[in-house]
Formats: C-alpha cells, sequence, structure tokens
C-alpha cells in the first residue's frame, strides 16, 4: 500500500504490468479474468436467446430439456450446466410455474367383463426391448370451443414414438381406430412385422369393441386390455396424455376443434423429432428408430431462425450474479464471439 500510495503522490501512470506486480498477479492471470467475464456475459446472451427460441417450439420446456437440447448445439463452443442453467433462468424469470389440477372429465366407461388378457400388467412385468413389440393407447380430451374434444393417442413403447393420433368431437369408437390404422402404416413403412404386437389399452369400451379388436386379430396383433381402473396399469399412455396436453394443448377454449387438430399435427411432429426424453438416454423417440435422425431444435440451420425470432425487444438478460447484460440480436455472431474467448465450462 505505501508503494501505491507513493506511486499516486508522484502522479505515475498506474501500468497493468506495475498493478501485477504490486498485487503479486501475473499478467497473464489478469487477462484470463478479463476474458473469463467477457466470455461469460457472450455465454449468457446465447443460452438465452436460445431459450427463447427453444420456448418457441416446446412452450413448458424445462431446465433438462434445454440443458440437453443447449449441449447438442453449442456443441464443441461450451458446455451448459444444469445448476447454471437454473440460475441463469431464475435471475431473468424464465423459469416455469406449476398450474393447478383441475378434475378432468371421464373420457372412457370402464367394461368389466372384455374377456382379454393383460399382457402387460405380468409378474414379472412385461418390458419391450425393440420396435414393434408393445404399444400403449388412451383417450384424453382437451378443452376448445364448444366444449371438449377427444384426442385418441397411441405411442411405441420402446422408441416413445407417437405411432397413431386422432382428434374427434365424441367418444366414439372412431378415434381409435384411427390411431390404431396409423400405428399399423408407420410400422409397415418401416418394414417391422405386426404379428405377435401387443396393443395395450385400458378397459374402454372403445378399445374392447368388435371393430377394434376384430381389426387387430386380423394382422396378427395381441389384443392387451386392464383388468382394473387402475391408472397405474396404463402408466405410459398417460404419462403422454400429459406431455402433450400440458406443453402444448393448453388455453385452447377459443380455438375450433379444425385449429386444434392442424395444431395437433404440428405438436406430435416436435414431440417426435424435437422433445429428448430421459427415459431413452435423453435421446428423441425418431433418435431411437433411426440414430442420427436431426433434432431440428439442435441442428445448424436453425440458428438463422433463431436470429430472425430473436426481436430488438427480447429480454434484458441478467447473468447468475445479477449483471445487466446487453442482448445480441444475432445469435450466430454470440456463438461467433465464444469461439474466439476462451471458454469456460462450468
Amino acid at each position: 500500500m505505501r508503494q501505491l500510495e507513493s506511486a499516486k503522490e508522484r502522479d505515475q501512470k498506474l501500468s497493468i504490468t506495475y498493478l501485477c506486480q504490486l498485487l503479486e498477479v501475473s499478467r497473464k492471470g489478469y487477462y484470463k479474468h478479463t476474458f473469463t467475464e467477457q466470455d461469460e456475459d457472450v455465454k449468457v446472451a446465447s443460452v438465452l436467446h436460445y431459450c427463447q427460441y427453444v420456448r418457441g417450439q416446446l412452450p413448458k420446456a424445462g431446465v433438462d430439456t434445454i440443458q440437453q437440447c443447449a449441449n447438442e448445439y453449442f456443441k464443441g463452443t461450451f458446455q451448459v450446466g444444469r445448476d447454471w442453467l437454473y440460475k441463469v433462468l431464475g435471475a431473468n424469470d424464465m423459469l416455469l410455474r406449476s398450474r393447478k389440477r383441475k378434475r378432468p372429465p371421464q373420457t372412457t366407461k370402464g367394461v368389466v367383463n372384455h374377456g382379454f388378457q393383460d399382457h402387460l400388467n405380468t409378474t414379472p412385468k412385461y418390458i419391450a426391448t425393440d420396435h414393434c413389440r408393445l404399444t400403449v393407447s388412451d383417450i384424453t380430451y382437451v378443452k376448445c370451443l364448444g366444449g371438449f374434444a377427444y384426442l385418441s393417442l397411441t405411442m411405441d413403447a420402446y422408441s416413445r414414438i407417437i405411432t397413431g393420433f386422432d382428434l374427434q368431437p365424441t367418444l366414439s369408437t372412431e378415434g381409435p381406430y384411427n390411431a390404431l390404422r396409423q400405428t399399423v402404416d408407420f410400422y409397415q413403412k418401416h418394414g417391422f412385422d405386426l404379428k405377435g404386437l401387443i396393443f395395450h389399452s385400458d378397459r374402454g369400451c372403445q378399445y374392447v369393441s368388435k371393430q377394434m379388436t376384430d381389426y387387430e386379430a386380423s394382422l396378427g396383433i395381441v389384443t392387451s386390455v386392464t383388468q382394473t381402473g387402475n391408472p397405474l396399469h396404463n402408466a405410459m399412455a398417460e404419462r403422454l396424455n400429459g406431455i402433450i396436453k400440458n406443453d402444448w394443448l393448453y388455453n385452447f377454449e377459443d380455438k375450433p376443434i379444425d385449429q386444434v387438430r392442424e395444431i395437433l399435427s404440428q405438436t406430435i411432429a416436435l414431440y417426435n423429432t424435437a422433445r429428448p426424453h430421459r427415459a431413452i438416454n435423453k435421446k428423441t423417440p425418431m433418435q431411437m428408430l433411426i440414430p442420427n435422425y436431426p433434432n431440428p431444435l439442435t441442428t445448424q440451420p436453425s440458428k438463422n431462425q433463431i436470429a430472425k425470432n430473436n426481436s430488438p425487444k427480447a429480454l434484458s438478460l441478467k447473468s447468475p450474479s445479477s449483471c445487466r447484460l446487453t442482448p445480441n440480436k444475432d445469435l450466430s455472431l454470440c456463438t461467433s464471439a465464444v469461439k474466439t474467448t476462451t471458454s469456460r465450462v462450468p
């Protein structure tokens, strides 16, 4: 301190070299610290712009989903840690808030004596080890203009691919039947043998109808129906219902059913190609079928779309330390700036 005071008294210019020697810090360490702060600013801005883009496609994408997509998108530039991302999203008010659950309407009328076995909930429980071994299906409701519409979904249990879907204004058998036909077309298109495929559902009257069971029998598909009304006996299908409805098909009370159908088609495509799943090693469903199938949210062409979607009135960004940053409107510039600095991995 005496040396510093004497330098001030002599009006000596305090150079970086002099201060580094005085504080016993190397020049390399000083410049590295400076570049690290700059890199952190660019990293925060880049990740938040990317998060805005992902939320435009997956509105309810949580921290895990964004982290997985961001690490693939920024691969070779920097890595995104879960705790770091949680702090950044929290500082910028971008964490999701839980919604209150309401009692749903009943979508199926259970048939007690349906005469079919449950091939899934056995001892030990059946686990699909490949594609076209087990499909699960269920009906759920979607609130739209004029009341409720009813969505039938069918999913491959191994890959989590939605293989069939249909939206109907009533609880007729037409919805599950159309979804089943789409599933058959999907498997045949990809060269799978349908013989021995287990088609599992709850004991709704639609699934044990003559139209459904005769069609399944004609293709060698094994009909599997739950024996009780316990939703855990068709848990995979119930979980799928929640993802589609809570992540995409919400606040549709003012939209007619035809418009909901159009949005639903886009939703299913995003679910199959863009949303990673923890249960399948953070891959997308289509990547389970085709290993190198591109994710539209992490491929190179999406960078131009991200830059286009980020308007000048983007969020005022904050780092975990609540440091205000000036957002860069072009994400491609952000990523190129990161490459010119030393990236700090959290």
